[in-house]
């Protein structure tokens, strides 16, 4: 049921490419709330909202970076 949801909102974010919508799947994704945890599909969230210029997504994105979850472990993705 909790996936079924997750799914459904993502589904909705993708068509409509609201930053705010794909930034809060991020969340969800990263910390595992409503769904499995998953940090891989919590970068895809993150970089959509991103590439619209949402700086909560950007910090998030790099925060991932350099703690190597979803993504290779990189300093140089984040600016350090």
């Amino acid at each position: 049921m909790e996936g079924e949801v997750v799914e459904e909102v993502l589904a909705r974010a993708r068509v409509q490419g609201f930053a705010d919508a794909e930034f809060n799947l991020g969340n969800m994704y990263k910390e595992g709330r409503g769904c499995t945890q998953n940090y891989a599909r919590a970068v895809e969230m993150y970089e959509k909202a991103a590439r619209q210029g949402d700086s909560r997504a950007m910090n998030s994105l790099g925060a991932l970076y350099l703690a190597g979850h979803g993504v290779p472990q990189s300093r140089l993705s984040t600016g350090g």
